[in-house]
């Protein structure tokens, strides 16, 4: 039983509901069963860029910010902030 607290803690919080998981948004499955197992099942979360930006940017972020984005999450508030996504199709 303790392993599998442990488990849920080292998982990100956000995991159910992250949209880019939702179907059409990522190239295929494969892609988004990759980023789970490399960033949302772990406590790599902690360095995943949506988590990180989520806790200084109190609005939806957009589906183009994937957990590998090049940016640092200030960076990524700032494009956000700029509308910087909002022109992307």
């Amino acid at each position: 039983m303790e392993s599998n607290f442990n488990a849920l803690k080292e998982q990100c919080s956000k995991v159910d509901k992250c949209p880019i998981f939702r179907e059409g948004v990522l190239m295929n499955s494969i892609t988004g069963e990759s980023y789970k197992m490399i960033y949302c099942l772990k406590k790599k979360h902690e360095q995943c860029k949506r988590f990180l930006v989520s806790k200084i940017y109190n609005k939806p972020i957009p589906v183009q910010v994937l957990p590998n984005n090049f940016m640092s999450p200030e960076e990524i508030v700032k494009k956000l902030e700029q509308g910087y996504w909002d022109k992307k199709a």
